[in-house]
C-alpha cells in the first residue's frame, strides 16, 4: 500500500524540525537578533541627529560670526559694540569676542594678529546639548573681516618749486595763494572736462584731446571759484600765459598731463588735483621749451658730454584697491659722449632713461570712514642707455670702426613708504585738508654694467676697454643730468614723489571676510 500524503508532510517535517531545532528555539534566535538590529538602528538614528545638529549649529554659528565680523569691520574702533549688536539680531546674546588687529599673509594665506589695525576678529560661541542627552558643550566659530577701502596716490617727478617751474616756461607770477589754491582744488574729471569744452566727450575721449597750459589754468581758476582768494592770481597768471609763446601754447594731451591711461576703466567721476594738473601741464611744456638744444655737461674722465631732453612724463594717478599699480617713467633724454680711449675717439649717442618707478598700493588703514594712511611700495627701474648698431661713431688714423650696445646702472631696493592723511593726501570732498608735502623715497644706484661689441677696432681700443671707460663715466653722467634737469626746469628725477590722493568718499566701508 502506498504511504498517504499526510504521513509524508509528516515525516519531512520531522526532519527539518531534527536539523533546524524546535520552534521554540527559532522563535528565540529571531527576538534576540532583532533586538540587536533595533539597538543599532536606534544608536545610529540617534548619533545622526546628533551630529547634524551640530553641523547646523555650527553653521548657524560660522554665519553669525561672519556677519558680526562684517559689521564690526566698518568701524573698528566700537568692534565689541557692534558685533554684539550684530549677533543679537541673529539669537546670540552672549559670549561674542571682537579683537582688533591686522591681516599679513604668512605662507600664502591670511593671518589675523591683535592690535593695532583695520581688520577685526570675532568669536562666537553657544552653548550645545545633544538631542539624545549626550555630551553638553559650546560650540566656537571665527571670522576676521577687514575694511579694504579704496585709496588714490600719484607717482613721479614732481617740480621743486611751482613758481620757478612757471618762471621757466612763461615768467609768470605765482605766489603761495595761488599754490594753496590749487592744492586745495579737486575736481572730477567731467567737471575739468565741461569747463574745457569737452561736455559731451566720453572719458577716453575727453583723455585725448589737447589743451594749452594757458587753458588748463583758466579752467583751474574757474572751477575754485572767484570767491576763492586764489582765483585773482590764478586769473592773471592765465592771462600771462595767453600771450606768451614759449612752450606755454604747445598744445598738450590731457591724458599724458593727468597721467590717466585711455582703456582703463577711468570714468568721468575720477578724481583730479588741480595742482597736479597745472604742474603737469607746466613740465610737458616746459619739457618742450625749455630744452630745445643740447646742454653741455662737465663729467671728470670724459672728453666731451651733452644732452637734449626728449621726454618729460608728469606724475602718474592711480585709483584702486590693495595691489593697484603705477608706473611713471619720468625723464627720457639723449646723451652724447665722447671717451678719449687710448688712441681712439668714441663718440657715443645714448638714449638714457632716468628716474623710473613702480609705485604699488600695499596697505590702506581703514580705521574710519576715509583712510588714515596708506603704505607705498616702490621698485624703482634700471637706468638704461642704449644705442643702436652702427650710429657710434669712432675716430681714428687709418681706422673706423663700429659698436653698439647697452650700459645699465640697477637701483637697490628701498624701503615701502607711508602717506599720512593729515600731510600727504589732497583735500577731501570738503577741502579741508591742503597738500603740500609729497613723500620723496630715493635709491641709490649700483655699480653700472656696460655690454658694448664693436668691429674692426685696432690701435689699442677693445670692446672691453669701451665698456670700462663707459661704466666709470656713467655714474658722473647721470649725476651731470639730473643737476642740470633741476636746475633749468625744476624738475627733481631719480626720486619717486609720492602725494595721497582721494576721490570722492565713501572709501572704506567695504568690509569683506579676509579669513
Amino acid at each position: 500500500m502506498k504511504p498517504s500524503v499526510h504521513s509524508a508532510r509528516a515525516r519531512l517535517a520531522g526532519r527539518c524540525r531534527m536539523v533546524l531545532g524546535h520552534e521554540e528555539g527559532e522563535r528565540g534566535a529571531i527576538v534576540i537578533v532583532a533586538a540587536l538590529v533595533l539597538t543599532i538602528v536606534v544608536f545610529a538614528g540617534a548619533l545622526s541627529l546628533d551630529i547634524a545638529g551640530r553641523v547646523a549649529e555650527v553653521r548657524r554659528d560660522q554665519a553669525t560670526a561672519d556677519l558680526a565680523a562684517l559689521d564690526a569691520a566698518r568701524d573698528p574702533t566700537h568692534a565689541q559694540t557692534l558685533a554684539a549688536a550684530s549677533a543679537l539680531r541673529n539669537g546670540v546674546a552672549t559670549d561674542v569676542t571682537a579683537t582688533v588687529g591686522s591681516v599679513s599673509v604668512v605662507n600664502g594665506v591670511n593671518t589675523f594678529t591683535a592690535g593695532a589695525g583695520s581688520a577685526v576678529q570675532v568669536v562666537v560661541s553657544t552653548p550645545y546639548n545633544d538631542f539624545l542627552g549626550g555630551i553638553n558643550s559650546h560650540m566656537a566659530a571665527t571670522a576676521v573681516a577687514q575694511n579694504s577701502g579704496r585709496a588714490g596716490f600719484s607717482i613721479g617727478s614732481t617740480l621743486v618749486d611751482v613758481t620757478t617751474g612757471i618762471g621757466k616756461a612763461g615768467g609768470g607770477s605765482f605766489g603761495l595763494v595761488g599754490y594753496k589754491g590749487l592744492a586745495s582744488g579737486n575736481v572730477t574729471l567731467g567737471a575739468l572736462a565741461t569747463q574745457l569744452g569737452f561736455g559731451a566727450l566720453t572719458a577716453d575721449n575727453v583723455l585725448n584731446s589737447q589743451v594749452s597750459v594757458a587753458q588748463l589754468v583758466n579752467a583751474s581758476a574757474a572751477l575754485i571759484g572767484s570767491s576763492d582768494p586764489a582765483y585773482a592770481a590764478l586769473t592773471t597768471l592765465g592771462e600771462s600765459f595767453g600771450v606768451n609763446t614759449a612752450g606755454t601754447n604747445a598744445n598738450l594731451m590731457l591724458k599724458d598731463i593727468l597721467g590717466l591711461q585711455t582703456g582703463a576703466g577711468v570714468g568721468l567721476g575720477a578724481s583730479v588735483n588741480l595742482l597736479h594738473a597745472v604742474s603737469g601741464a607746466l613740465q610737458l611744456a616746459n619739457g618742450k621749451a625749455a630744452i630745445g638744444a643740447n646742454v653741455g655737461l662737465s663729467v671728470l674722465g670724459v672728453a666731451g658730454a651733452s644732452f637734449s631732453l626728449s621726454a618729460i612724463v608728469p606724475s602718474t594717478v592711480a585709483f584702486g584697491p590693495v595691489g593697484t599699480t603705477a608706473t611713471n617713467t619720468q625723464v627720457t633724454v639723449t646723451l652724447n659722449v665722447d671717451l678719449n680711449i687710448g688712441l681712439a675717439t668714441v663718440h657715443l649717442p645714448l638714449t638714457m632713461s632716468l628716474g623710473g618707478a613702480i609705485g604699488t598700493l600695499k596697505a590702506i588703514d581703514c580705521t574710519g570712514t576715509s583712510p588714515s594712511d596708506i603704505k607705498m611700495g616702490t621698485t624703482f627701474q634700471s637706468v638704461t642707455a642704449a644705442t643702436s648698431s652702427g650710429s657710434v661713431s669712432i675716430y681714428l688714423v687709418g681706422n673706423v670702426g663700429t659698436v653698439s650696445g647697452t650700459v645699465t646702472s640697477a637701483a637697490n631696493p628701498v624701503a615701502d613708504a607711508t602717506l599720512n592723511e593729515t600731510t600727504n593726501f589732497t583735500p577731501n570732498a570738503a577741502g579741508t585738508t591742503p597738500n603740500d608735502n609729497p613723500v620723496t623715497v630715493s635709491s641709490n644706484l649700483a655699480g653700472a654694467s656696460a655690454n658694448f661689441t664693436g668691429s674692426g677696432l685696432t690701435g689699442g681700443l677693445t670692446a672691453a676697454a669701451l665698456n670700462l671707460a663707459v661704466q666709470n663715466a656713467l655714474p658722473g653722467l647721470i649725476t651731470a643730468v639730473t643737476s642740470s634737469l633741476a636746475g633749468t626746469i625744476g624738475v627733481n628725477v631719480g626720486n619717486a614723489d609720492y602725494l595721497g590722493i582721494q576721490p570722492p568718499p565713501p572709501l572704506c566701508i567695504r568690509p569683506a571676510l579676509v579669513h
